[in-house]
């Protein structure tokens, strides 16, 4: 099963059902949704009445919000999610074999417009047209994995993630006490962990 997790602030909470209907209509269909309620956000009933559906409340930060929530999930593979976004309907079935980490492909645009935005090519990011349902939009294309890929994340934060349940674990989890991006941080701690590793191994 994959557990999708989502951190739900009170400003966010106007997309949730936006993001639910996309996940309804996912193609791989063995998901929960973990809910994370924070600062007095509230699910709609109609999402809440989903048996897939699990809402918890927190306290604190995104950080300590995602933390909680992946401690409740019950999947084999952790999935990300924000409340503003949405997934494509074959998101899941290409995050269910994730067993270290995934990073999708991404296509941001504006509320109500779906005007399309593009990153700037200067900085590495390439984009293509594709149509999401009845809109067009510009789809960016993940950065293969590596140093440039933690660093674009820093200002690219709104992407789909996954990790491996046990690869999660084992680098220790979202920090809570970070000052940095709570994504940005955990990617940094599991490549170091790859290069402890590689160099371990070498010896």
């Amino acid at each position: 099963m994959i557990s999708v997790f989502t951190a739900v602030h009170p400003p966010a909470m106007q997309y949730l059902s936006e993001a639910y209907a996309s996940l309804v209509r996912q193609s791989h269909t063995d998901w929960e949704w973990v809910l994370a309620c924070n600062g007095g956000a509230v699910v709609p009933p109609a999402i809440e009445g989903d048996d897939r559906v699990r809402v918890l409340a927190t306290r604190g930060g995104q950080a300590m919000a995602k933390a909680t929530a992946c401690h409740e999930s019950r999947g084999s593979v952790l999935v990300k999610l924000d409340a503003d976004d949405l997934l494509a309907e074959d998101a899941l079935e290409m995050m269910a074999n994730t067993e270290q980490f995934a990073y999708a492909n991404f296509a941001p645009f504006a509320d109500a417009t779906w005007d399309p935005w593009r990153y700037d090519r200067r900085y590495g990011w390439f984009s293509r047209e594709v149509r999401y349902r009845t809109h067009r939009v510009m789809e960016h294309l993940a950065w293969p994995p590596g140093p440039l890929m933690i660093a674009s994340l820093i200002y690219a934060p709104c992407c789909l993630m996954a990790w491996g349940r046990e690869t999660y674990r084992r680098i220790g989890g979202y920090d809570l006490y970070s000052s940095i991006s709570p994504e940005h941080e955990l990617l940094c701690r599991r490549s170091e962990e790859r290069r402890v590793g590689k160099e371990c191994r070498s010896r």
